[in-house]
């Protein structure tokens, strides 16, 4: 594999094919960290069946995503008050955990200009289909 990659991709200086994996999701990051403004292009023909399949694949994750938090609620019915359950091969567990949490909106507003001085701006690209 590491020969294929070197001698079809780096030393032809061909991109790999882009596909699902962490690797060309942070590629693409890197590649395309910001938006230019009042853009717009034509996408090809091969557009049309990606996002096609794009919105196929989005109804099916609700769709188990709903499924497995039927589970979910079950098996914390089933527990009940008790944080851990154990069936023939699997141990449940439920836990109660506290945690303190930085509450910026009050913050923002009881100190505004100590929020400004160290806030840090960020930045991301939304990726939706109309």
């Amino acid at each position: 594999m590491e020969s294929d990659f070197w001698f079809n991709h780096v030393e032809a200086e061909v991109m790999p094919d882009i596909d699902g994996s962490q690797a060309s999701s942070y590629l693409l990051k890197r590649m395309f960290p910001q938006s230019l403004p009042q853009t717009s292009i034509t996408l090809n023909n091969d557009a049309n069946t990606i996002i096609s399949s794009y919105l196929e694949y989005s109804e099916l994750e609700d769709k188990y995503a709903e499924l497995k938090e039927e589970c979910t609620n079950k098996l914390k019915m089933m527990l009940g008050d008790n944080e851990k359950g154990a069936a023939d091969n699997y141990v449940v567990n439920w836990k109660t955990i506290n945690s303190n949490r930085f509450n910026s909106k009050l913050f923002q507003k009881d100190h505004p200009e100590l929020f400004k001085k160290y806030s840090k701006k960020s930045s991301y690209r939304r990726f939706s289909i109309k």
